[in-house]
C-alpha cells in the first residue's frame, strides 16, 4: 500500500452544486484507488445526481512536495505513479529531493527524482567543509607536499566551485 498516498485528501464536489449555495461534496483519500481513472469513477458516482457532473476540488491536503498536483478542478494524472516512485524513498532521500526542487524550481517528475540524487554532494554545515571533501574526494592535493598542502584556502576554493545549496544540502550546477 503507498503511504504516501494516504496522506493526500481531496475534498469533491461539483460547480453545478456549488453554483447553487450547496456545498455538497465528500473527502475522498488517494490511497483507496489504483489509479485516477478509478478516483475520477468514484467521484462521478457520488454525484450521479448530475447528468454530467463538473468536478470542483474545494479543498485538499498533501505534503508540500505535491504543491501544484492539485487544483480547484485538476488532479495531476502522474500523481499515482509519482508517489509510487517516491514510496521507495527513505525520509533523507525525500529532503534532498525537496530541496532540489526548491532550487530548480523544477516540478516533481520522474526526472526530478532521479536528477536531485545523480547531482547531490551531501550535507555539509558550510561551503568550506564541502570545499574539503571535494579536494579529498577528487584527490586535488593528493601530489602536493603536506607542507605546502596545508597553506591551501578551502575557503576561497569554495567560492570558487560551481554548487547550488539549499539548507545545508549541496548539489552539483550542471
Amino acid at each position: 500500500m503507498n503511504y504516501i498516498l494516504n496522506e493526500i485528501r481531496i475534498y469533491v464536489g461539483t460547480y453545478k452544486k456549488y453554483n447553487e449555495g450547496n456545498l455538497f461534496g465528500k473527502w475522498f483519500t488517494l490511497s483507496n484507488y489504483d489509479d485516477i481513472e478509478a478516483f475520477y469513477d468514484d467521484c462521478k458516482r457520488l454525484h450521479q445526481d448530475e447528468e454530467d457532473p463538473e468536478l470542483m476540488f474545494q479543498d485538499w491536503e498533501c505534503p508540500p512536495i505535491f504543491d501544484g498536483f492539485i487544483g480547484e478542478c485538476h488532479l495531476e494524472e502522474t500523481i499515482f505513479e509519482i508517489t509510487s516512485l517516491l514510496e521507495a524513498k527513505s525520509d533523507d532521500d525525500m529532503e534532498i529531493i525537496q530541496n532540489y526542487m526548491y532550487l530548480t524550481g523544477i516540478p516533481l517528475n520522474e526526472q526530478t527524482i532521479e536528477k536531485a540524487q545523480e547531482r547531490y554532494i551531501g550535507y555539509f554545515s558550510s561551503e568550506t567543509e564541502l570545499a574539503e571533501y571535494y579536494v579529498e574526494e577528487t584527490g586535488l592535493l593528493q601530489n602536493i607536499p603536506d607542507e605546502v598542502a596545508m597553506y591551501f584556502d578551502y575557503k576561497a576554493y569554495a567560492r570558487d566551485l560551481d554548487f547550488m545549496e539549499h539548507n545545508n544540502h549541496y548539489f552539483y550546477n550542471y
